[in-house]
């Protein structure tokens, strides 16, 4: 290394984090899910009704995120089928209904996924 190389400084580029919408989207459902269940009754767990799919009614099993633009709800259906719903974030639009449980300890996901909003 030459006289020349060790005057000229080295600059390091500051780390930049590009907001994820649809990771910020599921973050605001998360919420909305805890918050909704604290209303439930004891016999109750968190539906959402498709307004766009004919209306339907569906157990929510869990919500996340796939890249940086769509959302994806786990759910299961009034015949027990698994069903998931795939939308583009500007799409988003889910009505959260209170559903009878479908077991005897209702499902409770909003702790679970308050979880995944929490710092690693």
């Amino acid at each position: 290394m030459s006289d020349r190389d060790r005057m000229i400084p080295t600059w390091r580029m500051p780390e930049i984090k590009v907001p994820n919408p649809a990771e910020s989207t599921i973050e605001h459902i998360v919420k909305s899910i805890i918050a909704f269940e604290r209303r439930l009754k004891p016999d109750e767990e968190i539906g959402a009704r498709w307004v766009s799919f004919g209306g339907e009614t569906v157990h929510i099993t869990n919500v996340g995120f796939m890249g940086r633009e769509l959302i994806k709800f786990h759910c299961k259906n009034s015949r027990d089928e698994i069903v998931e719903l795939i939308q583009h974030v500007s799409q988003v639009n889910v009505m959260l209904v209170a559903v009878k449980a479908q077991t005897e300890e209702p499902l409770r996901i909003g702790f679970v996924l308050e979880k995944s909003l929490e710092p690693a």
